[in-house]
């Protein structure tokens, strides 16, 4: 038994009148602050039905609470497009000589002056390449060897690829039936005009 006079204490949420008698005194619910930019109270839902969706919790975007902020992937680099070098340009000096005066044989008009430039291309040591083209020039040049040999090399030439300029080469090779010294080179030429002349008259092609 409590001894008299000793105060009882008092038990929590209640007091005494004056006259004795307990009054129940309620306390007050401890409030919680919550920023409403957070979205909805944790364990409610946006409607106030009941408990909330954790992956709805978040901010007014839609972000899931706790979702780390992803940073843009990457591209990948894509290799360098690879650069194709086109072909070097030829700087030997004696190289662009041959070439400059190649060009002028091919283009120079009259026995004359393709005599003139084929002399001057071959007395720099240089060789007509395989062109069928460079060898009816020299059908024109003064020299008989010269012809004889340009006959020859056409003969090889035209033997797997049709003639340049046909009506220009018969007509050259003709005049060289008639006018050549050597009997030689007037059978070379003629000789040479048949297999053009006969591959001309076939249908199905112009090639030898």
């Amino acid at each position: 038994m409590a001894r008299r006079g000793a105060k009882r204490e008092n038990p929590r949420g209640s007091s005494r009148r004056g006259d004795g008698r307990r009054q129940f005194v309620p306390q007050a619910e401890t409030k919680v602050w919550h920023d409403p930019l957070l979205g909805p109270r944790p364990g409610r839902r946006a409607d106030g039905a009941g408990a909330a969706d954790p992956s709805s919790l978040g901010s007014e975007s839609g972000v899931p609470v706790g979702a780390a902020s992803a940073a843009p992937p990457v591209p990948e680099r894509r290799s360098a497009a690879r650069i194709v070098a086109g072909p070097k340009p030829v700087t030997d000096v004696k190289e662009l000589e041959r070439q400059r005066m190649l060009a002028r044989l091919l283009n120079a008009q009259g026995r004359t002056a393709i005599t003139r430039a084929a002399d001057d291309y071959f007395a720099l040591g240089h060789t007509l390449p395989a062109s069928a083209e460079a060898w009816t020039q020299l059908l024109e040049h003064r020299d008989e060897a010269r012809v004889a040999e340009a006959i020859a090399w056409l003969g090889e030439l035209l033997g797997s690829a049709p003639p340049p300029r046909r009506a220009v080469l018969e007509a050259r090779l003709r005049s060289i039936e008639e006018l050549a010294d050597e009997s030689s080179t007037q059978e070379a030429a003629a000789e040479l005009r048949r297999r053009i002349s006969a591959r001309g008259a076939e249908p199905t092609s112009d090639a030898f």
